[in-house]
C-alpha cells in the first residue's frame, strides 16, 4: 500500500509518542491489506455472476446490483434513494 498524497504532517512530542503512532499506523496498514486481499479472493471465488437484490424503501421497487458493489452505498436506479448494497461481508477474523 503506497500513501500517494499525505494531508497531514504530525510532529509528536516525544520518541515514545512517535513509536507509537508509527506501531498504529503499520497495523492499521496490515489490516487493510488484510482485508483487501480477502475482498479480493472472495470476489473471485464467487464470479462475478452473482446479483444482491435491493428494495428501496422509497419506491417499493427492487432493483439488482452486481456482487462487486456489495457493502456499498448506491443511488437506486427509479427513484434515486441512497440505498446500502448488502452487508459487507467482513470476516470475523479481519475485524479482530
Amino acid at each position: 500500500m503506497v500513501l500517494k498524497k499525505p494531508v497531514v504532517a504530525y510532529v509528536a512530542g516525544s520518541n515514545l509518542e512517535s513509536h507509537l503512532i508509527v506501531t498504529m499506523l503499520v497495523k492499521a496498514t496490515e489490516l487493510i491489506e488484510h482485508y483487501e486481499e480477502t475482498e479480493r479472493a472472495r470476489r473471485s471465488a464467487q464470479g462475478t455472476d452473482r446479483l444482491i437484490e435491493v428494495t428501496s424503501e422509497e419506491c417499493g421497487k427492487t432493483f439488482h446490483f452486481p456482487e462487486s458493489q456489495r457493502g456499498t452505498v448506491q443511488d437506486f436506479p427509479q427513484c434515486g434513494e441512497y440505498v446500502e448494497v448488502g452487508p459487507p461481508g467482513w470476516s470475523e477474523e479481519a475485524t479482530r
